[in-house]
Parts: C-alpha cells; sequence; structure tokens
C-alpha cells in the first residue's frame, strides 16, 4: 500500500509558509493584484498634491540663506493659513509667556522650524479633505495626530532631536495610504479591511498583495515633493524591520516609537502595547519609568488639543492616566490564565493554580513567586541569577493555518523541549500566550545565553507531530526567539529588584525578534554602568 507524503508546514523567521515533501506552497501571488507596480501608483495623475504655498515654503527653506521676511511674506499671504498658525502658536499648546501678534514674530519666537512645521501640517490637512470615500479618515489622523503629539514629547524630553521636525515626520507617516487610495480606490479598501483594524498587518497585507507598502509609497511621494531627507527617512522606516532598533537616526527613533505609542489608541488590549513601548524607551533612549509615564500623559492631552487646531476629527482618545495607575507594574504582564483566584475559592490544590493547563509547565503566576524569591536569595548572598525570555515564533500565522489545538499541541512541544533542552538546571514557565520565562538560578550572563542557545536549537532541530491534532497537517517545524539577561554581584546595584531583571530580559527579547527571529540576545549593560556598580 502507497504511503501518503507528510505535509510539513514550516514557519520560518522570514513570516512566510511553506510546505514541504510534494504538498501545497502557499505562494503570496496567488493573491496577488496583477499587473499593480509601485510605478504605477507613482505615475498615477490621481496621487495627492501638497497646496502651493507648502511647495513654496518648501522650497525657500532649502536655501540656507533664505530672509525671514521673505518667509513671512509667502504665509501672510495666505490669510486663512496664517490665522490658523497664529492661532495654535497662541495656544496652551505652545505655551507662549506673551501673545504672538503676527507671522513675523512667530519666526523670532518659535523659529523657523516650527512655523515650517504647522504650514506642512496644515497644508496635509486641507489636502486631504477632498479624499476619495471608502477612506476612514477618523482612523488615519486619529493615529497620525497621537503619533506626531508623542513625537514632539519625545525629541523634547530626551532632547535627541527637533521636536517639530519629529512632529511633522510623524504627522506625515501614512501619507502612502492616501496616495495607495487615491489611485486604488476599493481595491485598496478591500486590502485594509482585511487586517480588521490591526494597523501593525497593513504593510505585510500591502507587500503580500501588491509587492510594495504605503511606508514606501509615502517616501517617494516626500521625494518628489522635496521635502527635506530628514523628513522622508522616517516615513520610509517607521514600519521598519530589516535594521535593529535603535541604530537608525534619533528622528526615526522618536518617529517609530511615537508610532508604537499610537497604537495605544486601537488596541483592545493596552498591557501588552505598554509592554512593548517600555522595552523600547528603555532600549533606544534608555528613558526613565517616571519619563515615560510623562510622554504618555502629555500626549493624550497634546493630541485632544492638535485635532482641535488641526479641526480634524479623531474620535474618541484613551484614558492612559486611569490605565497607568493600574499598571504600574506593566512591564511584568498579568497572568494571562486568571491565576489570580486563590486556589481555595475554586477547589484546586496550590500546585493546580501555578500550573499551565495547556503545557503543563508553571504558570506566571509560579514564575513571578520563584523569580521574586530567587532573586532575593541571590542578592543576599552576592550570587548570579539567569531569565531567559522566550517567545514561539510567529504562532498567530500558525493558528490561523492549523488551528486552535494543532497550536496548542505545538505549545506543548515547545514546553516540552524547553525542559527538555534545561532538564534541572532551569525553571520553566509559560507567562504569556505564545511566551515562556525560564529562571535558571546561580548561573551567569554567559553561561545562561549558552542555555539559552541550546534551547533555540533544540526547539527547531525536528517537526512537531501534528496527526492526533485535528488538522490536516501532520507535522510543524517551529522557532523560538530569546532574550537573556542575568543578576551578577557587580550589577546588584543596577538590578535592584526582580521586574527590572525579567524587564531586561523581555527588553532583549524584543531585540531578538527585532533582528530576525529565531536567535538570541543578551543584555549587556554599558561599561559606565557597570563600573558605577
Amino acid at each position: 500500500m502507497l504511503q501518503r507524503p507528510v505535509r510539513r508546514l514550516t514557519v520560518d523567521i522570514s513570516g512566510h509558509s511553506s510546505v514541504n515533501t510534494a504538498v501545497h506552497r502557499y505562494d503570496s501571488n496567488e493573491i496577488s493584484m496583477n499587473a499593480t507596480t509601485l510605478d504605477k501608483v507613482l505615475s498615477s495623475p490621481k496621487l495627492p498634491t501638497l497646496p502651493a504655498v507648502a511647495v513654496k515654503m518648501l522650497q525657500l527653506t532649502s536655501d540656507p540663506d533664505v530672509e525671514i521676511g521673505d518667509i513671512a511674506d509667502l504665509v501672510q499671504y495666505d490669510q486663512a493659513l496664517s490665522a490658523k498658525i497664529l492661532k495654535t502658536v497662541n495656544s496652551s499648546y505652545y505655551s507662549l509667556r506673551q501673545p504672538c501678534p503676527n507671522i513675523k514674530r512667530a519666526l523670532a519666537y518659535m523659529g523657523l522650524s516650527t512655523v515650517k512645521s504647522l504650514v506642512l501640517g496644515f497644508s496635509l490637512v486641507d489636502m486631504t479633505r477632498n479624499s476619495a470615500s471608502g477612506f476612514d479618515l477618523m482612523d488615519y489622523w486619529r493615529r497620525c495626530v497621537y503619533s506626531a503629539a508623542a513625537a514632539r514629547r519625545i525629541a523634547m524630553v530626551t532632547g535627541t532631536c527637533d521636536p517639530d521636525e519629529a512632529f511633522i515626520a510623524a504627522l506625515m507617516q501614512d501619507i502612502g495610504m492616501l496616495a495607495m487610495h487615491s489611485v486604488l480606490g476599493d481595491q485598496y479598501s478591500e486590502l485594509i479591511k482585511e487586517t480588521k483594524g490591526n494597523h501593525l498587518m497593513v504593510p505585510h497585507s500591502e507587500t503580500s498583495t501588491l509587492g510594495f507598502n504605503h511606508a514606501q509609497v509615502g517616501a517617494k511621494l516626500g521625494e518628489r515633493w522635496n521635502l527635506p531627507e530628514q523628513i522622508v527617512d522616517p516615513i520610509r522606516q517607521h514600519h521598519s524591520r530589516n535594521s535593529p532598533l535603535g541604530r537608525q537616526s534619533p528622528l526615526v527613533n522618536a518617529v517609530i516609537l511615537a508610532f508604537r505609542i499610537s497604537n495605544l489608541v486601537s488596541a483592545k488590549d493596552r498591557k501588552p502595547v505598554l509592554d512593548m513601548i517600555s522595552a523600547m524607551s528603555l532600549s533606544i533612549f534608555h528613558l526613565a519609568p517616571e519619563d515615560e509615564r510623562k510622554i504618555l500623559l502629555a500626549t493624550t492631552e497634546d493630541a485632544r488639543e492638535l485635532s482641535e487646531l488641526l479641526n480634524v476629527h479623531v474620535g474618541a482618545l484613551p484614558d492612559l492616566e486611569s490605565l497607568l495607575v493600574d499598571t504600574d507594574d506593566n512591564l511584568i504582564p498579568e497572568p494571562f490564565n486568571g491565576t489570580s483566584v486563590t486556589a481555595a475559592s475554586t477547589g484546586h490544590s496550590t500546585a493546580d493554580a501555578m500550573t499551565d493547563a495547556v503545557t503543563g509547565v508553571g504558570n506566571r503566576a509560579h514564575f513571578d513567586q520563584e523569580l521574586a524569591r530567587l532573586f532575593k536569595q541571590a542578592h543576599r548572598s552576592d550570587g548570579c541569577l539567569g531569565v531567559i525570555m522566550v517567545d514561539a515564533d510567529r504562532f498567530n500565522s500558525l493558528k490561523d493555518t492549523v488551528g486552535l489545538t494543532a497550536t496548542d499541541t505545538a505549545l506543548q512541544a515547545v514546553a516540552h523541549r524547553l525542559r527538555e533542552s534545561l532538564g534541572s538546571a532551569g525553571i520553566v514557565c509559560r507567562t504569556g500566550v505564545e511566551q515562556f520565562g525560564i529562571i535558571v538560578p546561580d548561573t551567569s550572563r554567559l553561561d545562561t545565553a549558552r542555555m539559552a542557545e541550546r534551547a533555540r536549537r533544540h526547539i527547531e532541530r525536528e517537526h512537531i507531530d501534528l496527526r492526533d491534532s485535528g488538522t490536516d497537517i501532520e507535522a510543524v517545524q517551529v522557532s523560538a526567539s530569546f532574550g537573556v539577561a542575568a543578576l551578577e554581584p557587580r550589577l546588584a546595584k543596577i538590578i535592584h529588584e526582580p521586574k527590572r531583571l525579567a524587564r531586561l530580559a523581555e527588553q532583549a527579547l524584543f531585540a531578538a525578534k527585532q533582528s530576525g527571529r529565531n536567535c538570541v540576545r543578551v543584555f549587556k549593560p554599558r561599561e559606565s554602568e557597570s563600573h558605577a556598580a
């Protein structure tokens, strides 16, 4: 009797799915829109154009010897624009000590960069007034206004880039979406609908379907408009994962972080978004928690006022103050499986209350408890304590392909392989839907990293059998990303509490995912911090 070939779905680090051994290959060309090219979009007469005053402003400001009087004359010639700029400059958004009566004085008080950013901002709003129907302008402006407010605050707090350049770069970050909708119409609307409100999925959906994304279109459009390169670059890179996070210019970094902050507006569960923001704030700008909080709280108020000044409708904005009060420890996510309920109230044993029902390893509550206990022990004895955070790569895509039952089978296999690899040296816990936390007592950073690399290789080495999981795919290969941090005697003053240690491991995990996944990244303190400790 002939044997049926095994269907093996490989989930690789590029995020694409393929099938081995003479079975169906998942190819994005199957759903591509034929003959739709980047050149076709960019050559369309339907592309949005900047108002003449903005074009002239860019021409004038490209000259380093431009006269301030020429700029003032240009803006004052457009009386409606002049009135909007003066209203904005005199608002609490800029908090001038005395009223500003005219554009010349505004240029003297605020500088050319501020007035230029406002001219471009109001021009962008005017340009969208005639956008084709079917495009969700409220969602567009809510995200862009929130990003612009956040980028300006980040620049002000960190002092790493010009706040006005950060403001306008973030405000224009999604201009490519307007361009693509103007040219492609309903075709593009359907593509956006498929992302079900998750803007992070938009570039992937665009690239899979069209071969390019709105960040690329926006950058090309910015170049055509003669926007300065320092503005075009953040437009191009605000979704980018091609280079390690934090290696870009400070302005690009500010816009990327601001974009993540804007995700708070539409996220159904905002705590994971806050986790990401905190990790990025620390890794990119080394922001203290109080500075991060300051930016987040100011951003919502700034975004409300900015939307009124620009006269754009952004809908309801989140109440971040109450959210932050409830999540002071938001970098250590709460148990996702409801283990805060006491064992006595459910009739289960304490062991059951500390065990993940799907994988059989410890749950988040067990991880937090053991981390606190072992951290205290290591601190007291000047010992070492390693922490590894693990994220199963792209399991959301896997779940869409093979279903929930088979995905749980794969998670069980990942947990088993982690325990198998670490043996009695580490405590393995499931700390999130697709995430595991491992505590490694009495282990240095270097040795913890070696253990993580050994576990990573063990996970990807063999396919996982799914034949009893109700799917027609018989085997799947998975990978995982690892972040490592360790408490060592010389770092005792830097890593002074267990949540700080876990936070650093999360930061390293985030770096691993930004580096392409299926790798190990290790938190290493700066030399100055090591010596200070």
